[in-house]
């Protein structure tokens, strides 16, 4: 009975043992798993660049890629295993000229003479530079549509502030209707008119705030954090970028991931060539054992070597479907390098017209605003104006603020696209 109440016991301890482990492994994987309370409420673009690179999980998951063409390479590494071989036979009938019974027993190791290895070594390698170049794309990829994501998260949180700011001075024009009205100054369709632009002005600032809401989600989804509901900071304005056509399209090839991926495609594909022309040769196999016979007692050693032959099956399949996808390869980096090029001169002219455009709405349009809303209030305050000029006047320099908001975002996500264009994406300018 004591026997069995130890064994109860220790099965009892394994159990909770088990348990502990099993708690503690999932506990440790919850602390991996980053979680939206770990995540700033305002954000920078650095900040949304360094969590998409160390903390998203869509970019995490591209990594596994990386690790199975590292074991790719481990397997290439590896040299050809020995093969152990037993022969045994035993005297039936007939004259016994070898002895009752005959045991061999022999060791066959191919021999990597061939260059097959080493070639499969660097193919296996320039694959691995493949992998880790794909997971630099696609960050690229995410990194180029988060930045325009919180370009137009700071857009829309600026309109809100300029519907904000519309909707207070209007409510401060219901405040001077209301007084004149009382004093039998203004007429009553005077307040009705600029409490009717007070609401609609209140329906376009909660329009805003859920545009802010949804633009928040959108990126916060982006990176792979659904609870997350970050606000941009710092104000929208051109970033400045000096993007030079000449002087990028000479980088590009370096600096940009796609056109780096593409470059390391290709030399793959040509080490997988090279590998295909070392496996059309046979690998030579040298074996050497011992023959041992009984009753006739006696010991001899063998030796032996042996290669197939290749006569039929050499290789031709092989070398042919890795040369045609290594050509595939090189049209589709050249492909690559054209599209980047005109994809680089678009950008660049795109961004060319956007600034000249805001330039000019600057010169001509914002500049003019303060003097429009001074002369406005200053009219009706003298009666040369009615409310319904007033109101005109500051739905106009709501739309021009408005429509200078739209610009400026025009601008930034044109630099933004040439940044992209030229392999910058994760460049921060102040």
């Amino acid at each position: 009975m004591a026997a069995r109440g130890g064994v109860v016991k220790a099965a009892r301890l394994a159990a909770v043992a088990v348990v502990a482990v099993w708690v503690s492994g999932a506990a440790a994987h919850a602390g991996d798993v980053p979680t939206a309370s770990a995540l700033p409420d305002g954000v920078t673009i650095a900040d949304v660049l360094r969590a998409l690179r160390d903390q998203s999980p869509r970019l995490a998951a591209e990594r596994p890629q990386v690790d199975a063409a590292r074991a790719d390479l481990v397997t290439a590494r590896v040299l050809p295993n020995p093969t152990i071989a037993y022969q045994g036979g035993g005297l039936v009938d007939g004259t016994n000229l070898n002895g009752e019974a005959q045991h061999q027993a022999t060791v066959a190791l191919p021999l990597a003479i061939t260059g097959a290895r080493g070639a499969r070594v660097s193919a296996a390698e320039k694959h691995v530079e493949v992998a880790e170049g794909q997971v630099r794309v696609h960050y690229a990829e995410l990194a180029l549509e988060a930045r325009k994501l919180f370009v137009d998260l700071q857009a829309a949180e600026e309109r809100e502030r300029v519907l904000e700011a519309a909707h207070a001075d209007v409510e401060h024009l219901r405040d001077i209707v209301a007084g004149r009205a009382d004093l039998g100054m203004a007429r009553e369709y005077d307040r009705l008119r600029v409490a009717t632009a007070a609401e609609l002005m209140e329906t376009k600032a909660a329009d805003a705030r859920a545009d802010v809401l949804d633009k928040s989600g959108t990126m916060a989804r982006l990176l792979g954090f659904p609870t997350w509901h970050p606000r941009a900071l710092g104000e929208l304005r051109p970033l400045g970028a000096k993007v030079d056509a000449a002087a990028d399209r000479q980088t590009m090839e370096a600096s940009r991931p796609s056109l780096v991926v593409a470059k390391s495609a290709a030399e793959a594909a040509e080490a997988d060539v090279e590998v295909a022309r070392r496996e059309r040769w046979p690998l030579p196999v040298v074996s050497v054992g011992a023959v041992e016979t009984r009753r006739a007692a006696s010991t001899s050693v063998v030796g032996g070597l042996s290669v197939e032959v290749p006569i039929f099956d050499f290789g031709q399949g092989k070398v042919a479907r890795s040369v045609a996808e290594s050509e595939g390869a090189a049209a589709e980096r050249r492909t690559a390098v054209a599209e980047a090029n005109a994809e680089l001169d678009r950008a660049m002219r795109l961004l060319r017209d956007r600034r000249a455009a805001l330039a000019a709405f600057d010169r001509d349009v914002i500049d003019q605003l303060p003097k429009l809303k001074r002369m406005a209030v200053d009219a009706y305050r003298s009666g040369q104006g009615g409310v319904v000029e007033l109101l005109d006047a500051t739905q106009a320099r709501t739309d021009a603020e408005l429509a200078g908001v739209d610009l400026v975002a025009s601008v930034v996500q044109a630099e933004v696209d040439a940044l992209g264009a030229a392999g910058q994406v994760d460049t921060v300018l102040p």
